[in-house]
């Protein structure tokens, strides 16, 4: 199976984004045919969909040729809030002998879901000893989202760019968020270059603020734009507070390799937290003791919910 036929179940214009895969657990397997050498040679498929739902196809072997069995496949949806759907199962029994299969395909209700938990399970009902219920394979796949970042330079900081965007990247892929580098600009505005940002609160943004803030060439209106500016009134290594449609932050030039991806985690509604291992520890990101430093669950959550990202 492949994309092909997430389109034919569903419409080009539906897709999203498709995942091809194989489980091969020893005597349960999913994919698709053919079943060759104890393995699926054809991929199952997950269709990641536009409007939020997700679906599963495939086929669920078993390959027992030994005892009879009945070999499960359980499927499990979670939304993007956190909440799990209820267990679907889907069961063949084999007696041995040619392999088993049957057709397998689930489709999440109505919402916004960003991972499907895959379960291959084995049961044996007589081994001599009674019967045994195995689990043999768990796999976890997510929706992909897209931070579209644009990067505006009015002053190089002493960590380059580069450096910046690549740690900004390596947090982010432990949420499956990407960080794609849309555009960058040098901006001869050095009026702007020792920008007050007072008070630098969520909301509250001075004129200064407000006129940078408008240079958005090529920028889409759910993009975020990161401003390198020399220094800021009061001197902090970067500021999120923005005009309300322009997200976007200030980083510094004595700005870390975290301030970036800190400062973009408070545009998509993170807030400080007292523990220097996280991104968004409160504690100054010169302080992080485990790079690449962690997101939450609830953190990575709330990137997920964010209109700032975008799925893939």
């Amino acid at each position: 199976m492949d994309r092909n036929d997430c389109i034919r179940r569903f419409g080009a214009n539906n897709i999203s984004r498709v995942q091809t895969f194989r489980i091969n657990a020893g005597e349960v397997d999913f994919g698709d045919l053919g079943h060759a050498l104890g393995a699926p040679q054809g991929n199952a498929v997950i269709c990641w969909l536009t409007n939020g739902r997700v679906a599963v196809m495939g086929k669920l072997f078993s390959d027992n040729f030994g005892d009879p069995q009945t070999a499960t496949i359980e499927i499990r949806f979670r939304r993007s809030g956190g909440q799990v759907t209820n267990l679907t199962t889907r069961s063949l029994t084999s007696q041995g002998g040619p392999v088993s299969w049957r057709d397998i395909e689930r489709v999440s209700p109505a919402g916004d879901f960003r991972e499907v938990r895959i379960r291959l399970k084995q049961f044996l009902p007589d081994t001599g000893l009674g019967p045994v219920s195995s689990v043999l394979a768990t796999r976890t796949f997510r929706r992909r989202e897209v931070i579209r970042l644009h990067i505006k330079v009015l002053s190089n900081p002493i960590v380059n760019v580069d450096t910046m965007v690549d740690s900004m990247r390596q947090v982010y892929a432990s949420a499956d968020v990407d960080v794609e580098l849309a555009s960058r600009e040098n901006l001869n505005l050095p009026a702007f270059d020792d920008l007050d940002v007072d008070p630098c609160v969520r909301g509250l943004t001075s004129e200064e603020q407000d006129r940078l803030f408008a240079n958005r060439n090529s920028v889409g209106a759910n993009e975020v734009v990161a401003y390198f500016v020399r220094s800021t009134d009061p001197p902090l290594n970067g500021c999120a507070a923005h005009p309300a449609g322009r997200p976007g932050a200030v980083v510094t030039s004595g700005a870390t390799r975290w301030t970036l991806a800190h400062e973009i985690g408070h545009v998509l509604g993170l807030n400080h937290v007292d523990n220097n291992a996280r991104l968004m520890t409160g504690n100054g990101t010169s302080r992080i003791t485990n790079p690449p430093p962690n997101l939450s669950v609830s953190e990575i959550e709330a990137i997920f919910a964010s209109t700032l990202t975008i799925s893939v």
